[in-house]
């Protein structure tokens, strides 16, 4: 009897795997020879192609990293999911109110990430020989705790400490810090906005580039990194990096 159960688990994971299949195959087919066809008689033909377009970056990504897999979440899927929050949503709704010449140029420029970002994930895999079954490994492989040392932590407070240096020449060459202006002069938002569109996009500055990059990449994985090792490993070495790169971070 016990023989029998362990028969018939793989025969019905097949079933269901199968049956999955035929039905994520019925849905596409039905969305491109019914739903796309009859949406054409309701809706503009800008809004169909870029529904096309956001249907084909969708399959391609759940192919290539299982961008639908939430208890799987890879950092290509973060930033897709993060991409069409912060940046696709609101500009179509930018799209919408500016009517200006260059808002076919915006519209391209926000949806042809949605292709080039696959593609771009595609030729890495190929050349690396990637695909999902390693993303399913690493997530089922146990943690590998590296044993306490200094030099980590050595490594971590010198790229900290270069940061810091930076954010100071960011604050020296910042005319007005809008952080500041908003605290002294309550209500003024429309002001502050513009004071941070200054501060930020129209600076003049040779490290613009590099204030982006401490601002949405350094500082966080800086702060997740400290986090993360103070929480795993309990040394007290790490408590105060992590509260001073948050500080910063949040600054």
């Amino acid at each position: 009897m016990p023989s029998d159960a362990l028969n018939s688990v793989p025969h019905t994971s097949s079933v269901r795997s199968s049956l999955g299949e035929a039905v994520s195959w019925f849905g596409w087919l039905s969305l491109f020879l019914i739903v796309l066809p009859a949406s054409l008689f309701f809706l503009p033909a800008l809004a169909v192609l870029s529904a096309l377009t956001i249907l084909a970056s969708v399959w391609l990504m759940q192919t290539l990293v299982g961008v639908f897999n939430l208890r799987r979440i890879t950092i290509p899927a973060f930033f897709y999911y993060l991409y069409f929050a912060v940046i696709l949503l609101p500009g179509f709704f930018i799209f919408s109110d500016e009517v200006t010449p260059t808002r076919w140029r915006f519209l391209f420029g926000i949806e042809s990430v949605l292709i080039t970002v696959p593609i771009g994930i595609a030729i890495a895999n190929l050349l690396f020989r990637f695909n999902r079954k390693r993303i399913a490994i690493f997530f089922d492989s146990p943690v590998d705790v590296e044993a306490p040392g200094s030099s980590a932590l050595r490594v971590y407070v010198i790229l900290m400490a270069l940061g810091l240096i930076f954010v100071l020449i960011n604050i020296l060459e910042t005319p007005v810090i809008p952080l500041f202006y908003i605290i002294r002069n309550p209500g003024e938002f429309l002001t502050a906005a513009v004071l941070r569109e200054d501060a930020f996009k129209l600076l003049d500055s040779h490290f613009t580039y590099v204030y982006s990059v401490l601002r949405g990449t350094i500082f966080p994985i800086l702060i997740l990194v400290a986090f993360g090792r103070y929480r795993l490993q309990h040394l007290r070495q790490w408590r105060w990096p992590f509260w001073i790169s948050l500080a910063i971070g949040i600054f």
